[in-house]
Parts: structure tokens; C-alpha cells; sequence
């Protein structure tokens, strides 16, 4: 009996939707074998079904095949899900047409030409063959993730928001300064900004940056809101960075 061809697969995307990429580490006996690849724009399930689609493809004849993979949707479709969807017509039990199904479809395909073992590895957890594929899939991703202008875009969306919410409430404040009558310490004086002193002299040392605020937003509702919108602003920068950072060390462990 011929012996059985391993095949560790694994999928890769940098944001999801997002540069992805796949990787398969092959071993037949002594034998070993890579490959790796990836595409501008799709998301971490069609890789990881990709992977194990281009594994089986680059088989010459049929073989007793044992399939290694991380992903539980991956191999949760083909021993379980893919048998209803089939029989409602490539449909979820809800009614709703199945994900990926042009993948599901390929990958039901070649799966008929083998005799198809499937096994699950817990990702990350130093399994060598899967630690292999997972840096094929990221090499794979790698090609494609700094050429990725709708990647890019989506990367930058949230900080776009940011930067429009910025403008809005910064705009008003900055044009009243600007049109302000009060250009030096003399103007405050003499418009009664220092109501309290007898000089401009005195009026300088009265002047701080608070008392310039209070002076310029007396009224408590502009006051909440500026203070609430900059509260705002500073969290959603920091749940972004937050999330960017989760993304890098997710997808980059």
C-alpha cells in the first residue's frame, strides 16, 4: 500500500478582508515539498481553503491523502456542512447561499480523487509542519500586501474619519481666533477682556491659557461639547491603534 501523502496547509490575510495569502508543506515519505501564493483582496477562509485546494491540485494521480489543517471551517465544511448545502441546492440550512461556494465547489471536486483524510492542528501552538505552512502563507501574503491600494484605504478609513470629526470641530474655534479683534496684550486691555486691573501691564500677567478659553466659551453647552468631542477623538485613536496592533500580532505571531 502506498504510503500517505501529508499536507500541511495553512491560510494567511493581512486584515480580513485584506492581502492574503496560502501556504501547503507537503511530505510524501523522505520527500518535502512547498508552496505558497496569495492574492490583493480576499479574506483569511478563502485562503485557508485555497491552500488546501492548490495542495491537492499539484498531485499527479490518486492518492490515500491526509490533510492537516487549523482551520475548523475548513474541515468542520467537508466533513460535515458541505452534505446539506449540496442537498439545498449549495444553501445554508437558513436559506441563505453558502460562502466561498465557488471554493467549496473546487475543492468537493478534487477531494473525489483521493481517499481524503482529514486532521485538525491547533494553529500557533509549535506544531512544526503547521508553523511551516503558516509562514509559507504569510511569505504568500507578503507579496501582495504592499501593492494593495483597497487594502491601504481600508487600513486608513477609520483615521479619515477621525481627521473630517477633527476638522469640523477645530474649524469654528480657529476662524474665531483668527477673526478675533484681540491681536496683543493692549487689545485685551482695552476691550475690557482684563475687567480688573488698571494697566496693560497687569492685564499680561492676568492672561493664561485657561483664562483665554473660559473667556472665549462661556457658554456650558459649547463647553460639553467641545470637551466630550475630544474625549471622543482621543479614544477612537487609541481603539484603532489598538486594533491595528491586534491585527499585526494576530496575523504575525
Amino acid at each position: 500500500m502506498d504510503k500517505p501523502v501529508y499536507l500541511y496547509t495553512d491560510g494567511a490575510c493581512k486584515g480580513n478582508p485584506g492581502a492574503g495569502g496560502w501556504g501547503v508543506f507537503m511530505r510524501y515519505g523522505t520527500h518535502e515539498k512547498e508552496l505558497f501564493g496569495g492574492e490583493a483582496e480576499t479574506t483569511n477562509n478563502r485562503m485557508e481553503l485555497t491552500a488546501v485546494i492548490e495542495g491537492l491540485k499539484s498531485l499527479k494521480r490518486r492518492c490515500q491523502v491526509v490533510i492537516c489543517t487549523d482551520s475548523q471551517y475548513v474541515k468542520n465544511g467537508m466533513e460535515s456542512w458541505i452534505h446539506g448545502w449540496k442537498k439545498n441546492g449549495w444553501k445554508t440550512a437558513s436559506k441563505k447561499p453558502v460562502k466561498n461556494d465557488d471554493l467549496w465547489k473546487e475543492l468537493d471536486s478534487l477531494v473525489q480523487q483521493h481517499e481524503v483524510r482529514w486532521t485538525w492542528v491547533k494553529g500557533h501552538a509549535g506544531h512544526p509542519e503547521n508553523e511551516k505552512a503558516d509562514e509559507l502563507a504569510n511569505r504568500g501574503a507578503a507579496n501582495f500586501y504592499n501593492i494593495s491600494p483597497m487594502t491601504a484605504l481600508k487600513h486608513l478609513k477609520p483615521f479619515f474619519w477621525i481627521a473630517i470629526i477633527a476638522l469640523i470641530c477645530v474649524t469654528p474655534i480657529a476662524l474665531m481666533f483668527a477673526y478675533s479683534p484681540f491681536h496683543d496684550v493692549n487689545d485685551f486691555f482695552r476691550f475690557g477682556l482684563c475687567d480688573h486691573v488698571k494697566s496693560a501691564e497687569e492685564c499680561a500677567d492676568l492672561i493664561t491659557p485657561s483664562y483665554l478659553f473660559w473667556w472665549f466659551i462661556p457658554e456650558p453647552w459649547l463647553f460639553a461639547f467641545i470637551s466630550l468631542t475630544a474625549i471622543y477623538l482621543v479614544l477612537k485613536i487609541l481603539i484603532e491603534i489598538i486594533r491595528f496592533l491586534f491585527r499585526l500580532r494576530k496575523k504575525n505571531p
